[in-house]
C-alpha cells in the first residue's frame, strides 16, 4: 500500500512539474509572439508613411517644381513640318 501511494506521488509531482515547465514555455512563447505582433504593426505604419511619401514626390505639382529647380522650361509653341521639308529626308532614304 505504501509503495502505491509513494508512486502515485511520484507520478503527480511529476505532471505538476512538466505542467509548470510547459507554462513557462508558453508564457515564453507569447512574449515572443507580442514582440513579433509589435514589430509588423510598426513596419505596417511605415509603409504607409512611405506610400505617402512616394504619392507625394511623384505628384505632378512637385514633379514640375523639380522640374523648374533643374532649369526645364516649358515651351508654349507648336513645331510643324510642310510636306517639301519631307523630300529631303526621302530622297536621302532612297
Amino acid at each position: 500500500m505504501k509503495k502505491l501511494i509513494i508512486s502515485l506521488s511520484s507520478i503527480v509531482l511529476l505532471l505538476v512539474v512538466s505542467e509548470i515547465i510547459c507554462a513557462c514555455q508558453l508564457v515564453v512563447a507569447g512574449k515572443s509572439m507580442g514582440q513579433v505582433d509589435y514589430e509588423i504593426a510598426n513596419l505596417e505604419q511605415t509603409n504607409i508613411l512611405l506610400s505617402e511619401q512616394v504619392a507625394s514626390a511623384s505628384s505632378l505639382i512637385t514633379i514640375r517644381q523639380k522640374a523648374t529647380e533643374l532649369g526645364f522650361q516649358s515651351t508654349k509653341t507648336v513645331v510643324t513640318m510642310r510636306k517639301d521639308q519631307f523630300s529631303v529626308a526621302m530622297n536621302a532614304a532612297k
